[in-house]
Formats: structure tokens, C-alpha cells, sequence
């Protein structure tokens, strides 16, 4: 075959793969004749791999290393780097297979490299955060991200993956202050910052403040949001979103109404998930969050024209089954879920349907892990139907979750 295509990409890499048959039945020379061919083609960049494979064979592991990373470095923007870091990630798991603290080391190693990839990153992240958790379970976990937090001040890919897995894992309230310390200086990173991330880094920090009870604090981020993002945008729908369901979740739908009022035109078009639940809260604010009759009437208004939302809108006014509602949800990003579930909770709980709103209530728990701000909206709507301003949910029993 690389007789046969000299030059073209196929004898190419026929050419390498007969270099690694070589190299396994332990003829090194023939390997290496083989791989020098590749010099100047444009599949030079699997020399690399297959020279730190002769390495590897003759348990050079450090050779085999320093020949992975150069070439991650050198072919950083090649096609076929993808497999130089397959063998990079198959070199640390051989050596992980005999000792986990040198493979942390590897790791930790590779994140001080600059030429890595996003996927790449996330890849180390996530290996040295299941390292942790293994040797020592969440605690070591928060600990060993805090460390990565320092040693990478100015690493914004690191550190957002970092935030994400903190955020899965959930924090106790003595973590809480070193969690938002370390979302207040990603966020200082401004020129990195996009407003997706931007977005997620609010709710991120803001869920840190409702698992204090800091309802202030968290309004403060989340105005701070709504006035710095541009509209109409994804992020700034977003914060207009998560603004207007920590008023409702309070009661405070007059004041939900008049900033949704503000954008309210801008937003009136579109059909995505966080579009409709837009329509969602405007139709909650238009009732109170507590009167049926204008909620379903002004829902009814904007699913006109809109196929797509008849039967939602439908399913939460009980003329078709929740399960239709709940489908459509599961479809959803993973970010928007979580926030639809809430606010449908307090559609079903205006028209009286407990049972319904307690359902949707504990899927949003369940969507969102366990985060901060799905279990604070439904203390608080639950509180505040037991003091009878608005809504109708069951009490409280003794297996209410409560914050991580």
C-alpha cells in the first residue's frame, strides 16, 4: 500500500502503521527506516508517535515523554496531532496502572503547557479531578481545584473547568467563600471572558449566595447581569430570565414585570427554550403568580403563530398531559431545563395542580444536581404558600433537600 500511494495521504499512513508493526516485533531499525520516509510529507506528524513508540519499547518512558510533548507543541495546529495526544493520554494511563501519584504529576505537567487544545484541557481537568476524588472523595476533590485555581491565575480554560466540576459537585457552606473568591477573579479576566461564560459564571456565583441565604447578594449579581449584557442576546436573555424567577420565587412579580416590560419587544420573536420561558414568566407576572386566568390567557397570546408551543402551553393549562410539557423539557440544553421546570411548577401551582407543581419541582432538582438555586425556589414558594401569598404546593416534610 505505501509502494503503491507514495504520495498520497493513504500510502502515507500505511507507511507509519508498517513502522509500528515493525517497532512491536522489536525490529527497531526497519521502524525507524520506515518512519524517516514520513520527513517532509505532509504526514510528518505521525513520526512523533511512532518514535515514541521505539521509546516506550525499550521502556525509555521519560524519551518517549519529552518526544510526545514536543510534538503536541510542534503540530499543534496538524490534523493528525489528534494522534500524538491519544498517545500522550495512553502514556498516562500506563503509567497511572502502576502509580496514581505520578500520573498526577503527568497531568499537572500538561497543564502548564501552552499548547493545548480546549478538548484537551477539559480532558486533564476532568483526569485530575476523578484522580482526586478517588484517593480522597469530594473533600480532596474541592481541595485539589482551589490548588489548581492558584497555580492558574490567569488560565481562563483551566479555571472554567474547574468551576464546572465544582458546581456539579456542590459545595458545603464553609466551602462557599473560597468557591465565589475563585468565580470573582475568573470573572476579573474580562478580555477572556465571553458572554456565554460570563452568563454561567453569574449563575455560578449567584447560586453561591442563595445557598447563604444571601438573596440580596444574589439579586445584586443578577442586576448587575441584565444592565452589562447586551440585548438581544443569548446571555442576556439568560439574566433577564434568571433575574425575573428569583423575584417570582419571592412573590415579587410586580417588580418581575417591570424589567421583563423593558425587553419584553426585543425577545417577542423567538422560539428557543429560554425564549419560551420568557413567555413563560411574562405570563406569570401578568397574573401575580397566583391568578390562572390571566397566566393561561397571556401564555395563550404568545404561543399564537407558534406551533411549536400550542401544546405546551396546553399541557400546562391541563387540556393535554403534563408528560407533553415534561418531554419536550428533556430535549432541552441542560442549563435550560432546570429554570423551565421552575417556572411551569408555578403555572400548575396558580391553577391548583399541587401535585403537578411538586413533580416539576423535584425534575428541576434532579436536572440541576442538586444546585443551590433549584432547592432555594422551592423553600421559598413553598414558604410562601404556607403563609398563604401565593401558590398552592405540599408542606414541607422532613426529607426536604437542603443546600449543598
Amino acid at each position: 500500500m505505501a509502494e503503491t500511494h507514495a504520495e498520497r495521504g493513504e500510502g502515507l499512513i500505511a507507511r507509519y502503521k508498517a513502522a509500528l508493526c515493525s517497532i512491536d516485533l522489536g525490529e527497531k531499525d526497519e521502524g525507524m527506516a520506515e518512519l524517516r520516509v514520513l520527513q517532509g510529507s505532509s504526514h510528518e506528524a505521525l513520526q512523533t508517535p511512532g518514535i515514541a513508540r521505539i521509546a516506550l519499547k525499550s521502556k525509555n518512558f521519560k524519551e518517549a515523554w519529552a518526544a510526545l510533548t514536543a510534538g503536541c507543541e510542534r503540530y499543534r495546529n496538524d490534523p493528525l496531532r489528534v494522534e500524538i495526544w491519544t498517545n500522550v493520554l495512553s502514556a498516562v494511563d500506563r503509567v497511572e496502572r502502576e502509580s496514581t501519584a505520578n500520573a498526577r504529576m503527568l497531568y499537572l505537567g500538561l497543564l502548564k503547557l501552552s499548547f493545548l487544545h480546549p478538548h484537551e484541557v477539559t480532558q486533564v481537568c476532568g483526569a485530575l479531578m476523578r484522580l482526586a476524588v478517588a484517593a480522597g472523595g469530594p473533600a480532596l476533590a474541592r481541595t485539589e481545584a482551589f490548588g489548581l485555581f492558584d497555580a492558574h491565575p490567569t488560565q481562563f480554560g483551566i479555571r472554567m473547568e474547574l468551576h464546572s466540576f465544582l458546581n456539579r459537585l456542590g459545595a458545603p457552606h464553609d466551602a462557599l467563600p473560597a468557591v465565589r473568591q475563585a468565580l470573582q477573579k475568573t470573572l476579573d479576566l474580562s478580555d477572556q471572558v465571553t458572554r456565554r461564560d460570563r452568563a454561567r459564571l453569574l449563575l455560578w456565583l449567584i447560586e453561591t449566595h442563595l445557598a447563604e441565604g444571601d438573596v440580596a447578594g444574589a439579586e445584586k449579581w443578577l442586576t448587575n447581569a441584565v444592565s452589562s449584557l447586551s440585548h438581544p442576546s443569548s446571555a442576556g436573555l439568560w439574566a433577564r430570565n434568571w433575574r425575573a424567577l428569583v423575584a417570582g420565587a419571592q412573590g415579587k412579580w410586580p417588580e418581575a414585570e417591570k424589567f421583563l416590560g423593558l425587553h419584553a419587544a426585543t425577545y417577542a420573536t423567538g422560539e428557543s427554550g429560554m425564549h419560551f420561558l420568557s413567555a413563560l414568566l411574562e405570563s406569570l407576572a401578568a397574573g401575580a403568580g397566583v391568578n390562572s386566568g390571566p397566566i393561561q390567557a397571556t401564555l395563550a397570546r404568545k404561543a399564537e403563530g407558534k406551533p411549536a408551543w400550542a401544546s405546551l402551553a396546553a399541557a400546562l393549562a391541563g387540556t393535554e398531559p403534563l408528560e407533553t410539557f415534561m418531554g419536550w423539557t428533556t430535549g432541552q440544553s441542560r442549563d435550560t431545563r432546570c429554570p423551565l421546570l421552575l417556572a411551569a411548577s408555578v403555572v400548575l401551582a396558580a391553577r391548583g395542580d399541587a401535585a403537578g407543581a411538586e413533580t416539576l419541582l423535584a425534575r428541576a432538582a434532579r436536572e440541576s444536581d442538586g444546585r443551590a438555586f433549584a432547592t432555594w425556589f422551592a423553600e421559598s414558594r413553598r414558604g410562601l404558600a404556607r403563609s398563604g401569598n401565593t401558590g398552592t404546593y405540599p408542606p414541607v416534610g422532613p426529607k426536604t433537600a437542603k443546600f449543598k
